[in-house]
């Protein structure tokens, strides 16, 4: 059939299969397209959970840990847990750092006392279920602080008569070597030192010793 302008018009043949054959190859960029962009969604959504996932993992562990610390520490725990938040690809903030500051100076003129306050300072460097090096290092200060204090105990009680004078048996020679005059001090500031300076504490790890 022709029309008056002379276009001729088939309504069927393979003028007709022609046409459909020609649109083919954009109907299937198209398609390739959007499935491309399905998938970058998709391991979009899957990356963001895995962020998410671990967030919250480190939230848990972070505020069980220093809650330990707090727990043991009782009365020496100066200003409760100090947390550094980030902000999770859901809007939310989790915790993935904290530290907690522990009173670790002796009691003036009271060794007896001191003693008592190295138990509970160690103690508290070791409550989490996994102590990090510097909880280690707080704990080896505190021993230090009492093997002093169980020091200066004896040159008090050294001329009564029926005293033990032996260290006790969870202080070893090391340790009770480094308890002699100076040698706390000089502990003390290395191991506080050496935690304070971590631009960022590893998991767990927030423990500061204050003298």
């Amino acid at each position: 059939m022709t029309s008056d302008s002379g276009f001729s018009i088939q309504s069927g043949g393979p003028g007709l299969s022609g046409m459909f054959d020609a649109e083919t190859p954009f109907r299937t960029i198209a398609a390739g397209r959007s499935a491309t962009t399905g998938q970058a969604d998709q391991s979009q959504d899957i990356e963001r959970q895995t962020q998410l996932t671990r967030l919250r993992e480190r939230d848990r562990e972070v505020r069980d840990h220093e809650q330990a610390h707090v727990a043991a520490g009782g009365q020496h725990v100066r200003g409760g847990v100090q947390l550094e938040l980030q902000k999770g690809p859901d809007g939310n903030v989790y915790a993935v750092g904290g530290s907690v500051n522990l009173d670790t100076a002796p009691v003036p003129g009271d060794p007896e006392s001191t003693v008592e306050k190295a138990r509970t300072v160690r103690r508290a460097a070791l409550a989490p279920a996994e102590p990090s090096g510097q909880d280690r290092n707080v704990a080896a200060e505190a021993s230090a602080m009492e093997a002093q204090a169980r020091l200066e105990l004896q040159t008090q009680t050294s001329r009564e008569p029926g005293q033990n004078n032996q260290w006790p048996a969870e202080l070893d020679p090391e340790t009770a070597a480094r308890s002699k005059p100076g040698a706390r001090s000089t502990l003390t500031q290395r191991a506080v030192a050496g935690y304070t300076n971590q631009d960022f504490p590893p998991p767990g790890s927030g423990f500061n010793a204050t003298a």
